[in-house]
């Protein structure tokens, strides 16, 4: 929520949300680590990130700097990375709104601003509280990173393993992303 209200000075017409610095710019070398379950031992990670749109409208697309990683021996799994627009369940992630997919170049290290167009354009109400979620489609063997912020923008943020349960309110760096309405 603190994103979004500093954000909120230099947001252009439709955009609700973003953690983009001046010209798109994002870290390139920090993220969250999306799935990698067999190098952690565990069932692979997803992480959700909170936000609250500045106005009401529905939704037209997503845009998220991410990098697929490609590491024989330890990270061959799939290219394809699930996304999720998700309502507020007490600060957690809830019911998912929208889910979308995206699909890298397989076999390759390959970092991009990827733009997930929406299908069902929710609404999303000013004020209320949102959670953008992540995680592969192959959680033990794919691994993704979702790229930091490089303006120094925190917020709540939550993590699952596997399909278990999130945990709610961490606080941490909001990873990029910008949410546009149509």
């Amino acid at each position: 929520m603190i994103a979004a209200i500093l954000c909120a000075t230099h947001l252009g017409a439709g955009v609700i949300f973003s953690t983009f610095g001046p010209d798109t710019s994002y870290d390139t070398v920090n993220g969250y680590t999306l799935g990698l379950g067999n190098l952690f031992g565990n069932g692979g990670y997803s992480d959700a990130f909170e936000f609250t749109p500045t106005e009401s409208g529905s939704l037209e697309d997503i845009l998220m700097a991410i990098q697929y990683i490609y590491q024989p021996g330890i990270a061959t799994g799939s290219n394809q990375l699930d996304v999720w627009l998700m309502s507020d369940s007490s600060g957690s992630p809830g019911s998912i709104l929208e889910s979308f997919q995206y699909n890298g170049t397989s076999g390759n290290t390959e970092e991009s601003i990827i733009t997930l167009q929406s299908s069902s354009n929710p609404f999303l109400t000013a004020g209320t509280e949102y959670w953008l979620a992540a995680g592969p489609a192959d959680l033990l063997n794919s691994w993704f990173s979702w790229q930091d912020n490089d303006e120094g923008l925190m917020g709540t943020y939550s993590q699952r393993v596997g399909s278990g349960s999130w945990s709610g309110g961490i606080s941490g760096a909001e990873p990029v992303a910008k949410i546009n309405l149509s």
